[in-house]
């Protein structure tokens, strides 16, 4: 078996995941390759079916494999585009724009409990919830809600985020993460819209970042700005 498993202090539905990742990444695991049965993974895994099975259905959720009727589990060739990790502070900078941020909630909390919901951290895993809004000259540009796992970056405990952003002070404390970033469109709701003063259901850029480190879950965020204010660029060459 091509796989190699990445044992952390994760639970095994994370070993097991970051494990079938790697392997399709490092191509071990080769397009359009068919995987072992969930049977032969929980032998080799030591977990359960069920645990398999639901591993294998979040990587098919995010395009990486897919079940087909009496043909297994297939490798799929990755789709969609590269978005390049930029600092909101960055991208302002980069356009010649006066920037600052006002912080509008930072408290600690736990995984499962206070509205916090991060999946596939632990439950109980001790939680920065840090909530901002990012401000090019004096226009509201990116509404930003971030989590930090205060288990793997414990540091975030002491830092005042009146002073430094979060997104600042991740890409300081982890210069080389593995960031998986989500784009798509989403409306203003009654809160956002009061932030970014936009009329209600007015079109955003939503964009939800998961930074990692040696497996480790760093930080979730969900990135928000109204469609006009921020742009995104990509650059793909063969």
């Amino acid at each position: 078996m091509a796989i190699k498993k990445k044992i952390s202090k994760a639970t095994i539905f994370q070993t097991v995941r970051s494990s079938l990742i790697n392997a399709v990444n490092s191509r071990d695991l080769k397009i359009g390759e068919r995987l072992p049965t969930e049977a032969e993974l929980a032998i080799f895994f030591g977990a359960s079916r069920p645990t398999i099975n639901k591993v294998l259905r979040s990587l098919a959720q995010d395009g990486f494999l897919e079940t087909r009727k009496r043909g297994g589990t297939i490798v799929l060739e990755p789709k969609g585009i590269n978005i390049s990790l930029m600092e909101i502070s960055d991208h302002v900078s980069k356009i010649k724009k006066s920037y600052h941020f006002v912080l509008e909630k930072c408290f600690k909390g736990s995984n499962g409990s206070g509205g916090i919901h991060w999946p596939g951290v632990i439950e109980e895993t001790p939680i920065f919830v840090i909530e901002c809004v990012h401000f090019s000259d004096n226009i509201p540009i990116q509404h930003e809600k971030r989590f930090i796992n205060l288990h793997s970056a414990p540091e975030a405990d002491s830092v005042d985020f009146s002073s430094v952003s979060p997104g600042k002070w991740i890409k300081n404390y982890i210069p080389f993460p593995t960031v998986t970033q989500e784009l798509g469109a989403v409306g203003a709701g009654n809160s956002l819209s009061d932030l970014l003063r936009v009329r209600r259901a007015t079109p955003c850029i939503g964009i939800r970042q998961l930074i990692k480190k040696n497996d480790e879950f760093i930080s979730f965020a969900e990135l928000t700005s109204p469609a006009g204010r921020f742009q995104i660029y990509s650059l793909y060459e063969p």
